[in-house]
Order: structure tokens, then sequence, then C-alpha cells
């Protein structure tokens, strides 16, 4: 790796959080509701 990718690198860790809470939240969405029917468990 060379010193020109560093921006990149450096972006892409800042945004890691940001991109992992926002996977967090579709998942925790998606096991919250039924896979057959896409209805909402109650």
């Amino acid at each position: 790796m060379s010193w020109q990718h560093a921006p990149i690198v450096v972006a892409l860790l800042a945004a890691a959080p940001t991109i992992a809470d926002s996977y967090r939240r579709i998942f925790t969405e998606l096991r919250r509701r039924d896979w057959r029917t896409g209805a909402p468990r109650t």
C-alpha cells in the first residue's frame, strides 16, 4: 500500500461505525419481522 491510499483508508475507518450501525439497524428490523409474511411479529 502506498501513501496515495491513505486518505481512502482514513475515510473508510471514519465511516465504519456509521456503516456498522446502519447494518445493525437493518438486521434488527429484519429479525423483528416474520420472514414469511413480512409482517411485524406480535
